[in-house]
């Protein structure tokens, strides 16, 4: 199996298992708050459905997070590959390679916030 169709899989594995968690949602429907929201959310939070609440937000931010940083991913392994002069700006290498450090750090906090507020 080619590297392209393994990320397929591992995202189709790790949706599932997310959609799984998130079963109590529509599927048409998604959870945003504002910052201010989920700030005080987060600080007013006392009742067990209160906490599930949070935790499937960050479980939902996550998988949106490692979709983007797959797709980041994809993209800086194909400019890397086929664009390979020495330039004095950053390529598009440079900024897929940054974008998939930045989605991979999300997702692994909103992991941590989310198991946080599973226990």
């Amino acid at each position: 199996m080619n590297r392209k169709a393994r990320i397929y899989a591992m995202v189709a594995a790790l949706a599932f298992c997310l959609a799984t968690d998130l079963s109590k949602l529509n599927a048409n429907e998604t959870l945003h708050y504002s910052r201010r929201q989920l700030h005080q959310m987060m600080r007013e939070a006392k009742k067990p459905n209160e906490y599930r609440l949070l935790a499937d937000y960050f479980r939902q931010q996550q998988l949106q997070f490692r979709v983007k940083a797959e797709a980041a991913e994809e993209e800086w392994f194909h400019c890397a590959r086929y664009f390979v002069l020495p330039t004095k700006f950053p390529t598009r290498a440079d900024t897929a390679q940054a974008l998939w450090r930045y989605y991979s750090y999300k997702a692994a906090k909103m992991a941590a916030l989310a198991s946080g507020y599973e226990q």
